[in-house]
């Protein structure tokens, strides 16, 4: 060991944030010093070595153990077997951070303690996946910690094992956290909580050692004050807000201890309740505040007042760092985000940020009575406020907005909880903005035209909810799924494998049939339950036999609880070539049990969903005019938001810049492409095709027989059968539809089709 002096701590310091890299160093001082303290030394160790390194301990996600402060009475309340069974609050703001503390402080095998924690929206439970796969995807959880042995795929039998194991010993306890839980129980509350009451009734039947805990966004069991409804037994849900009351002093311990373990301290008292201020008390925001000085503190180009340790943090760096665009705008989202929670919260804040502002500091300070708060209510969004009047369910919503932080109580009735609340919701004309905005009643979900998405991306599932679930349905089955990279096809595979339980996926990479057989009669064979999803690509040179031999295996298989969907992929290619193989048109392989589907453009609703999801504020009209220009095919509606993403604002111009670009001869080459107008697609009747389906935009809707006469006027070079061929693998593939008798084409394909045409081709 050697010795490090006065000099050379600052230098390292001084070299590890310059670097930014971490490093500890144990010279032969600090041996003999640890020597002399009590066991553990580990903490002194740290106390010692850390403010003369570099390290990042602030964090808005995947919060560590030793940075999780408060929320010591919610803790309690989801541990407890009598405690709540709900947890919600804004998105960010630390439900998931809760959970995972719960789950780590409550698992204990020794003592016969399970926790489990699933994040269902990240499971595609309810979106993209049945709802009954949570009944698999628990039973994989109990078999890991020996719960449960096998036959786990269906709630009776995993159950009644979950139940025999609490018996076994009266120590025992389960604890099962279903974060992101909003679409589930959505969904559910369709089917009269089927599922929500199965796990109530474990729950009660095992004296609630067994616990179900769900999390999310929206205040679903709001419901749950009617004594008899089905999530009543859950308990009062359990609000996520700032850290308030007798939680102040673990806000303040949050800001101080870990920068204290850096060596840093502040001047004053006064620059601690300056960032609690401005944070309203959000640890997830003070992480990120204290994350931005932190990093204002450690630049290796900022002039240091002292070498330190301690080194003092002074006022002008506190607002120095607040001075960060990038701080103050997450500070912000973070408000806004708990508004959205629920569209009234966020009428409701600006309604008495406008009175505050027009009525001076005395209407913060006396706040406004519940009558003040329903006339304003009603003023700025009566449709949205119409049922919680009736139902006099307005101080319900007043309550929860308080236990959020957004509001508190006084003497007259409610207000916004700080002045700094109230300078984060904007100034005068941002007010009246957001007031006087077109609202939406919240969406219902509706798996007929949801579309699941992929986190971080702007990309949805080419599949409706609907269709995905019917591909994992408890049966053998054939599933012929049409489509173009326009409408998706590109991303199938991805959302299809996401959406399918582990281990039940399966592609098929052998371009030959026998390869086929092998992987289909392995499916079959395999033990795990379940429906095993058999991808076939296009890539696989597929065609009526493969189909054949499908439906001829699954129609000789029968088994209790392990099924095969075979779901074979046409691309533009093989969907000509399936088609040119039919010898009559618009039959698809009667009495063999297939399923075919069509990737099409995007319902309004779904259109709704991902403007909503992507924070644009569009309303119907300019939906509608988005429609207009894109058809709403998805390449097209990912083409706009990649233009616009970085100014959604001036979205309208961009959408003008996309409907430009449509125009140009190089790009309508591309979109036809996509579309699959090629010659890759259509090989030798390319032109043919094109011209029949150019015929019938140009003349508007018409019936086989009025298209065969106008194409024929002169020559007799388009037989009917050739036109219906044509029309058939353009349904299949959404490029046009029947309107009764007769045939359209899709808009933005006519468009596509018209911008590529050669003059000849007119």
């Amino acid at each position: 060991f050697g010795q490090m002096n006065d000099e050379m701590r600052p230098a390292l310091a001084r070299l590890c944030r310059e670097h930014r890299q971490t490093v500890v160093v144990l010279d032969a001082v600090l041996m003999l010093y640890l020597y002399g303290q009590r066991a553990p030394r580990l903490h002194t160790l740290f106390e010692c070595t850390l403010p003369f390194t570099w390290t990042e301990p602030y964090t808005a996600t995947s919060v560590p153990p030793e940075m999780f402060y408060g929320r010591i009475q919610e803790r309690k309340s989801i541990m407890s077997p009598t405690g709540s069974g709900f947890v919600f609050g804004g998105r960010r703001l630390g439900k998931t951070a809760l959970l995972r503390d719960v789950e780590r402080n409550f698992h204990d095998l020794e003592k016969g303690r399970i926790a489990i924690f699933l994040d269902l929206e990240g499971e595609n439970i309810g979106t993209q996946r049945n709802l009954d796969d949570l009944w698999m995807l628990l039973g994989e959880e109990m078999k890991r910690h020996k719960v449960v042995n096998s036959g786990y795929d269906n709630a009776v039998t995993l159950l009644d094992q979950i139940c025999d194991w609490l018996d076994g010993n009266q120590q025992r306890r389960i604890l099962v956290l279903l974060d992101q839980a909003d679409r589930f129980l959505e969904a559910d509350e369709k089917e009269q909580f089927v599922r929500a009451s199965r796990l109530r009734g474990l729950m009660e039947k095992t004296n609630r050692r067994f616990k179900i805990v769900f999390a999310g966004v929206h205040n679903i069991p709001r419901m749950t004050r009617v004594a008899d409804h089905p999530l009543a037994q859950f308990g009062t849900p359990i609000s996520i807000g700032p850290l308030l009351g007798h939680e102040a002093h673990e806000a303040r311990k949050l800001i101080e201890e870990p920068l204290n373990a850096l060596g840093y301290v502040f001047e004053t008292p006064d620059l601690v309740r300056r960032i609690l201020w401005r944070t309203n008390y959000y640890p997830s925001l003070i992480q990120h505040y204290c994350n931005h000085l932190l990093k204002y503190l450690s630049n290796p180009n900022r002039q240091q007042s002292n070498n330190g340790p301690p080194y003092f943090i002074t006022s002008e760096d506190v607002d120095e760092a607040y001075r960060s665009q990038d701080l103050r705008a997450a500070i912000r989202a973070g408000l806004l985000l708990t508004l959205q929670v629920d569209e009234r919260y966020s009428v409701i804040a600006y309604a008495m940020a406008d009175g505050i502002m027009h009525n001076g500091e005395e209407a913060l300070t006396e706040g406004f009575p519940v009558s003040w708060v329903a006339a304003q209510a009603l003023y700025w969004w009566s449709e949205g406020f119409q049922s919680v009047l009736a139902n006099n369910a307005l101080p319900v919503l007043l309550d929860e907005m308080v236990g959020l932080g957004i509001l508190r109580v006084t003497e007259k009735g409610y207000t916004l909880r700080s002045k700094g609340v109230a300078v984060l919701l904007g100034n005068e004309d941002q007010i009246a903005a957001e007031l006087q905005r077109v609202r939406k009643t919240p969406q219902k979900y509706n798996p007929t035209t949801f579309r699941a998405a992929r986190t971080g991306s702007p990309r949805r599932s080419p599949l409706t909810a609907q269709e995905m679930l019917e591909l994992r349905s408890r049966k053998n089955g054939i599933s012929l799924i049409f489509g173009t990279d326009a409408a998706g096809l590109d991303t199938l595979r991805e959302f299809a494998e996401v959406a399918t339980p582990r281990g039940l996926f399966v592609s098929v990479e052998n371009e030959k049939q026998s390869g086929f057989s092998k992987q289909l009669n392995e499916a079959l064979a395999r033990q795990q339950n379940g429906t095993t999803l058999l991808y076939v690509p296009p890539s696989c040179v597929w065609d009526e036999h493969w189909i054949e031999e499908a439906h001829q295996t699954l129609d000789h298989h029968s088994a209790q609880s392990t099924y095969v969907r075979v779901a074979f992929i046409a691309d533009p290619a093989r969907a000509w070539q399936l088609v040119s193989q039919q010898s009559r048109p618009f039959d698809l392989l009667p009495g063999k049990n297939v399923t075919p589907y069509s990737l099409k453009p995007w319902h309004d609703d779904a259109l709704r969903q991902w403007l909503d999801d992507r924070d644009f504020n569009i309303d119907e009209a300019g939906r509608e005019r988005i429609s207009a220009v894109t058809g709403n095919w998805p390449m097209l509606l990912e083409y706009f938001y990649q233009r616009s993403q970085v100014d959604s604002f001036h979205w309208m111009e961009h959408l003008r810049a996309t409907a430009k670009d449509l125009k140009d001869k190089h790009v309508a080459q591309d979109l036809a492409r996509m579309l699959g107008l090629t010659q890759a697609a259509l090989q030798s009747d390319e032109l043919i095709a094109k011209r029949i389906l150019l015929a019938l935009e140009t003349n508007g809707e018409q019936t086989v027989e009025e298209l065969y006469r106008r194409l024929n006027q002169t020559t007799n070079e388009f037989p009917e059968g050739t036109i219906k061929r044509v029309l058939w693998w353009a349904e299949l593939l959404s490029l046009a539809y029947r309107v009764g008798p007769r045939w359209r084409v899709d808009h933005l394909v006519g468009r596509i089709l018209k911008a590529v045409a050669d003059k000849t081709d007119n």
